[in-house]
């Protein structure tokens, strides 16, 4: 018997199954793509007394180890990127040219509107970029 896990996420839905010896995750944009799959069983976690304001303790406290993995994860795929770039211009970059490229990756892929770092970056990234990661 395979049964489906759910929850809604504010992409669409993320579901962990189990037929008992192998289980999976899956990400679903809407809840009929889970038709597709066979299962004899889902659950969705639906929340139950729900405060008037703010956040259930449990949600921040499950959001916590989230939430580093996520910073991790971001770091290092902004660190492979910077390499990358680096690596493909053929020529030597100083420790601060690098830092550039990894600000502006970082900011490009991960913006923060109502952030004074990211709205000073905005304002000067395009001649920054011209410059930085010019070939000349």
């Amino acid at each position: 018997m395979t049964a489906i896990g759910l929850d809604g996420f504010r992409r669409g839905w993320v579901a962990v199954w189990s037929d008992g010896s192998t289980n999976g995750l899956m990400f679903l944009e809407n809840i009929a793509e889970l038709l597709k799959f066979p299962h004899k069983i889902a659950m969705i976690d639906i929340p139950i007394c729900l405060p008037e304001g703010g956040y259930r303790t449990c949600d921040l406290e499950a959001k916590q180890p989230m939430m580093q993995l996520t910073e991790a994860t971001k770091q290092q795929a902004i660190a492979t990127m910077t390499a990358a770039i680096i690596a493909a211009s053929g020529r030597p970059h100083s420790i601060q040219q690098a830092l550039d490229i990894a600000r502006d990756i970082h900011f490009a892929m991960f913006p923060v509107p109502n952030s004074g770092a990211y709205q000073d970056w905005a304002k000067t990234k395009d001649a920054r970029l011209n410059k930085v990661h010019d070939a000349s």
